[in-house]
């Protein structure tokens, strides 16, 4: 009887093994083309996932070694971020203006600061792409504005950039190039020639570096701190190029340190100016001139700023000339109409900033006169709810534990969040509101 070689038969077998393999890796191939061609055309894939957010408080609580990102939900329950690590920091959470997404900044990987997006319904963040440099202070669009979740300012390397959230792309911002903006790939290498060589002569005398900015007036404008060697200044960019070039900057205040807010409805930029200097010492009034000696009009100001309505000048909320009343952290309600402001002394020598009360008042020219106490005691940081009906902030209470509060904007119903267990900063509001 004749017999069969099973080995003659492993030839064709292998060669079906390796067409349908080379098969299969074009269909990978070819899915994975596709994607990142749609991916081109429509951006990010994770921007169209929708989370329930809403009621929902981030926070940074600070630990014995190390700092994370938490929310808490309207339940109380608190989640934590599954991808931190021992001893690394994250800093600045901010949310999307949809409330889809809460983005924040962490050295959780290679030592590096560099932003991360989370959805906290879900276990952990994920890292956006980013390289060498370390990235700061993430800012979104007021809600209301243009195309609000398609780009997150950033600090790097004190300059400033524009994070696109879909291409992954981040264009300098401040200081301008000229012409037009230059991209870069996100590889987080942007402006390697450093920071003073980008300095042009229009920004040379305004400043070091850059702290933070905001888009304002629907992301016509960028207002943002810059740090001197002495104090900081509020400078403000028209970002609309006139014709090659863009127009000079604006310096709207200068002092010892600067907080502000963009008001969400007008566009217009409040701040919260302690140890008032003059920006232009060429153009002090000569009412403040006493021979060799510089008087200023007061100390601490609260003002707001329009800047397209430069001619009308800066329209002061309130003013102080005693270091016993000063003024930080301004948040402006969602409707526009009302002002937090943290009130508090102020030591010239070193000491800075102490704060004693959270006050309310209207946001408008003298609001101060009607100002209401609301929170006493060392509080920072106040927040708005979407609804202008809630607030959050940080109490620091007898054993110095930084609490999470909130309350109605009258200052009652207090709920203690944090059950007055652990230390946390920067608490900032879900945009979304409960359906």
């Amino acid at each position: 009887m004749a017999t069969t070689n099973p080995s003659s038969h492993q030839p064709k077998v292998v060669h079906k093994l390796l067409v349908r393999t080379a098969v299969l890796a074009l269909v990978l191939a070819a899915l994975f083309i596709g994607f990142r061609y749609w991916q081109s055309l429509h951006g990010d894939y994770g921007r169209i996932e929708t989370a329930d957010t809403a009621g929902m408080i981030a926070a940074v609580e600070f630990l014995d070694h190390g700092q994370r990102v938490v929310v808490f939900k309207p339940d109380g329950s608190k989640v934590e971020d599954q991808g931190w690590v021992d001893g690394a920091r994250d800093e600045y959470p901010t949310w999307e203006p949809d409330g889809n997404k809460l983005f924040f900044t962490s050295d959780r990987e290679h030592h590096n600061y560099n932003l991360f997006r989370w959805d906290p319904t879900k276990d952990s963040a994920e890292p956006m792409p980013g390289g060498t440099r370390a990235r700061h202070n993430p800012t979104f669009p007021t809600v209301g504005s243009p195309d609000a979740n398609a780009e997150a300012l950033l600090t790097t390397g004190g300059v400033i950039f524009a994070f696109d959230t879909d291409k992954k792309t981040a264009p300098q911002m401040l200081p301008p190039v000229s012409k037009e903006i230059t991209q870069s790939s996100g590889n987080g290498d942007e402006g390697e020639e450093g920071v003073e060589g980008q300095f042009g002569a229009a920004y040379k005398n305004l400043g070091n570096s850059f702290r933070i900015a905001r888009w304002c007036k629907g992301k016509k404008y960028i207002a943002a701190i810059m740090e001197r060697d002495s104090g900081e200044a509020l400078v403000i960019q028209d970002m609309t190029p006139d014709g090659d070039h863009y127009k000079s900057p604006m310096l709207a205040a200068v002092g010892d340190h600067i907080d502000f807010a963009v008001n969400p409805k007008t566009g217009d930029i409040v701040y919260a100016l302690q140890g008032f200097a003059w920006p232009d010492p060429q153009s002090i009034p000569p009412e403040f001139r006493k021979g060799n000696r510089i008087t200023t009009p007061f100390r601490h100001m609260v003002a707001d700023f329009d800047p397209t309505q430069q001619q009308k000048g800066i329209q002061i909320i309130g003013a102080s000339k005693d270091d016993r009343q000063a003024f930080g952290s301004p948040a402006i309600s969602p409707d526009g109409s009302t002002l937090l402001l943290v009130a508090g002394t102020f030591d010239p020598t070193g000491g800075g900033f102490t704060p004693k009360a959270l006050v309310t008042m209207p946001n408008q020219p003298a609001g101060l006169h009607s100002a209401a106490n609301i929170a006493p005691g060392e509080v920072y940081e106040p927040a708005w709810d979407p609804t202008g009906t809630r607030i959050v902030l940080v109490h620091r209470d007898k054993r110095g534990k930084r609490s999470l509060y909130s309350m109605n904007k009258d200052g009652s119903d207090i709920k203690d969040i944090s059950k007055s267990s652990g230390d946390y900063g920067n608490p900032t509001f879900s945009p979304q509101t409960p359906k």
